[in-house]
C-alpha cells in the first residue's frame, strides 16, 4: 500500500508543478503582451529570439531523458547499481559540457545572430539573457532521465 501511495503522491506533485508552470507562463505572456510600450514590435523581437533559443535548446537536451533512462534501467536489471551513478556522473560531465558549449556560442554570439539571422539588433540582449538557462536544461534533463528509471518490485 505505501508503493501506491508514493506513486499517487509523485503524480500528483507532477501534474500540480506543470500546472503552475503552465499558470506562470500565462501571466508573464499577458503581462508581456499588454505592457504598455512594447507592444508588437517588442513581442516579435522576444519570439524571434526566442525561436533561436529554442533550437539550441533542442539541439543541447532531445531526447538525453529517454536515453539515460534505458540505461539506467538496463544496468539495474543486471544489478549493476555502481554503473547506474557511474553513468549519471558521465552523463553530467558530457551533457552539462555540451549545454555549456551552446550557451557560450549562443551568449557570444548574440550579437551575429541577431544582426545577420534576425536582422533586429535589440534581439542580442534577449539570447544573452535567455542562454545561461541551456545549462541547467541540459543538466536538469540528465536528472530527469536518471530518476525516471524503472524500479524492480
Amino acid at each position: 500500500m505505501k508503493k501506491k501511495e508514493t506513486f499517487i503522491q509523485g503524480v500528483v506533485a507532477l501534474m500540480l508543478s506543470q500546472v503552475s508552470v503552465k499558470i506562470f507562463g500565462m501571466i508573464y505572456s499577458l503581462y508581456l503582451t499588454n505592457k504598455k510600450g512594447f507592444g508588437d514590435s517588442g513581442n516579435a523581437v522576444c519570439m524571434s529570439a526566442y525561436q533561436i533559443y529554442a533550437m539550441f535548446l533542442t539541439v543541447s537536451s532531445i531526447g538525453i531523458p529517454n536515453a539515460i533512462s534505458k540505461i539506467i534501467a538496463e544496468n539495474q536489471s543486471y544489478g549493476n547499481y555502481r554503473n547506474c551513478r557511474k553513468v549519471l556522473r558521465v552523463a553530467l560531465l558530457i551533457f552539462s559540457s555540451v549545454g555549456l558549449v551552446s550557451s557560450l556560442f549562443l551568449y557570444f554570439g548574440a550579437d551575429f545572430i541577431s544582426i545577420n539571422l534576425l536582422g533586429i539588433d535589440v534581439a542580442s540582449d534577449i539570447l544573452k539573457l535567455l542562454s545561461p538557462s541551456i545549462v541547467f536544461v541540459t543538466i536538469a534533463s540528465v536528472l530527469r532521465g536518471y530518476f525516471n528509471r524503472k524500479t524492480k518490485n
